[in-house]
């Protein structure tokens, strides 16, 4: 069971003003005094289990122009916001739980059943990948040695349309399926997420219909960029918001025409490369952003604990 820790004690001595610290018997008894006043405090108005519905511009997210310093118009816009419910139990404990369901909204005639349950079982597959590879840190600004450690996982659902939504959001993300993709008005002929909020899939025999794509995909909608640039001949240069919503000093360049990472390469990760299975840090980041937002509370300070990267490239082969 996840716990409140009291992790400074050469903190929590001086606080107390402890004339004799190294009294065991004593630390231990002002200890738990201490870590039940000061961590879980029955009376304690804020200590309680925040769930809310989020919305986070991507502006919020990362930031991405032109290495010329010009910004880019394909890149404005395609700014979108992102929506999921997040469920962070400060009192409960438990896990830190991200909340979102795609809805079956439009079928294009000539899709089968079978095409449909494929198609779910692609979206229950994110869940596999994005869990398990963050834990969410909160700390007592108020009491800086009070911190919570919460495993992050993902509730990722599917219903049918006119079906009750099972994560309870008021704003379900939607699938579009079709026999063949629609090219978008930038000319993108592959399965997308278009404005952050409808998945547009198709049962055709096109390469990019993999496991991949729709866990790259739902990265977008969790407000994550494409880690390649849009420009025909100018690379870009990426930027990520730290969850405290600081600019990151690293720059990565996003290569110009959508040009991928070779595999293997340092920066590598899901969001950037083809068929790459590689979840990092810095995408873990717009979580600590979400949760900051959902406890909204100045007293709570939410950071993002990165695992490893603990999903199976297994996956990949489907």
């Amino acid at each position: 069971m996840e716990k409140w820790q009291c992790q400074q004690s050469s903190k929590f001595c001086e606080t107390l003003k402890n004339k004799n610290p190294s009294d065991l018997q004593h630390w231990q008894n002002e200890h738990s005094k201490y870590f039940t006043e000061c961590c879980e405090s029955k009376n304690d108005k804020d200590l309680k289990d925040y769930d809310k519905e989020v919305k986070i511009n991507t502006k919020d997210i990362f930031e991405k122009d032109l290495e010329n310093g010009k910004s880019s118009d394909l890149e404005k816009r395609t700014q979108w916001n992102a929506y999921y419910r997040m469920i962070i139990p400060l009192k409960s404990k438990g896990n830190a739980i991200i909340k979102m369901t795609f809805e079956m909204s439009k079928i294009e005639k000539g899709v089968t059943d079978q095409d449909i349950e494929k198609t779910k079982q692609f979206i229950l597959s994110i869940n596999k990948t994005w869990n398990n590879n963050f834990t969410l840190l909160v700390t007592d600004t108020q009491n800086q040695c009070c911190t919570i450690k919460l495993p992050i996982q993902f509730d990722i659902q599917f219903a049918y349309k006119g079906e009750k939504i099972p994560n309870g959001e008021r704003n379900p993300h939607k699938i579009a399926l079709y026999k063949n993709i629609p090219i978008s008005p930038e000319g993108i002929d592959r399965p997308r997420l278009e404005r952050g909020r409808t998945f547009i899939l198709a049962t055709d025999p096109n390469p990019y219909n993999k496991t991949y794509t729709f866990i790259h995909e739902f990265g977008h909608a969790l407000g994550l960029p494409d880690e390649y640039g849009y420009d025909d001949y100018i690379d870009s240069i990426l930027q990520y918001r730290k969850p405290d919503g600081s600019l990151d000093s690293t720059q990565y360049s996003a290569f110009h025409n959508g040009k991928n990472r070779p595999l293997g390469d340092p920066q590598e990760s899901i969001m950037g490369v083809f068929n790459s299975c590689r979840i990092t840090e810095r995408q873990g980041w717009v979580i600590g952003i979400a949760a900051n937002k959902v406890i909204d509370n100045k007293r709570y300070q939410c950071d993002i604990i990165f695992n490893g990267n603990n999903n199976s490239c297994s996956l990949w082969k489907k």
